[in-house]
């Protein structure tokens, strides 16, 4: 991940942008406890398995849960245009009310700040984002903010979070990443990853496309 993180949608070699989706199968006796998707959305925040192993540390990043104080600035990534160019666009809700509505979840280990070490900058997100019907799959993603871009953050932030690919239980990691993305298409190969298949119009990754990596390989 020069350019963004593995585990994220990572944008094309000329947005250069890292946003790399994964899906990890996730462990039965965490399925057991969800019981449909609002109790799921409620038990996931600080909950999820990732969440005892935080923060995670690399070289130069670190991941944490997201808090109150990362929400504002974390709109400003979302609302960039080449961030967004392949994730459905720049936000639509106004400020105040998207910031009010994050910070109703903070703090939050589906939605993770991938931050610099040394000052605790914030770079962007990663985010866990559950598959409804449950499918046992976990959707990582990785979302950075072009001051980020091109300095190896998203491929470092990437190593860690896959290094924690056994604690989650994880099976399988899938990203999906669209097709004119020959950066994240390069990283996706540098880590293993094989392609599945074109994704159809049932998903929103509608065009892209679906690799895997089998944890342990």
């Amino acid at each position: 991940m020069s350019r963004s993180s593995l585990p994220l949608s990572l944008r094309s070699q000329r947005s250069q942008a890292a946003h790399l989706t994964w899906q990890a199968r996730s462990n039965n006796s965490f399925k057991s406890k969800l019981r449909g998707s609002t109790q799921f959305r409620r038990y996931l925040p600080m909950s999820h398995p990732i969440a005892t192993e935080l923060p995670l540390r690399g070289s130069r990043i670190s991941i944490r849960a997201l808090e109150l104080e990362d929400v504002e600035a974390l709109y400003e990534v979302e609302c960039d245009t080449e961030v967004k160019r392949y994730l459905g666009g720049v936000l639509a809700k106004p400020r105040d009310s998207w910031i009010a509505s994050m910070s109703k979840s903070c703090p939050s280990a589906t939605t993770l700040a991938v931050c610099l070490a040394s000052t605790g900058e914030l770079l962007g997100r990663a985010a866990f984002s559950p598959t409804l019907p449950f499918r046992d799959e976990v959707a990582l993603e990785i979302v950075l903010g072009r001051a980020a871009w091109g300095k190896g953050y998203g491929r470092e932030a990437a190593g860690v979070l896959l290094s924690r690919a056994t604690t989650i239980r994880a099976a399988a990691i899938e990203a999906t990443v669209h097709p004119d993305n020959t950066a994240s298409l390069s990283l996706l190969a540098s880590f293993g990853f094989q392609f599945v298949k074109v994704c159809d119009a049932a998903d929103w990754q509608h065009g892209h496309h679906m690799y895997r990596l089998a944890v342990g390989t």
